[in-house]
């Protein structure tokens, strides 16, 4: 199936995303890889850094994979 669809103009656009509902883990749930990940998040946040938003994320991807970034949304 095709990643774009037509609409009644013509024009092609994404469908929508949807999100994913993850569930709460507690520590003792996580696989090595995710407390790993969980602990390099801790103490990034802990020596000051920000974690960034969604849509910092979405344009972070969309620049490293070669897209154009839309200054408004930066």
């Amino acid at each position: 199936m095709s990643q774009a669809h037509n609409t009644s103009r013509g024009n092609t656009r994404k469908p929508p995303v949807r999100r994913a509902r993850i569930p709460r883990l507690n520590y003792e749930e996580m696989s090595e890889l995710g407390r790993d990940l969980f602990d390099l998040s801790r103490s990034y946040e802990d020596s000051g850094g920000s974690m960034l938003t969604e849509d910092e994320l979405e344009a972070e991807v969309m620049r490293r994979r070669g897209g154009r970034v839309q200054e408004d949304r930066v």
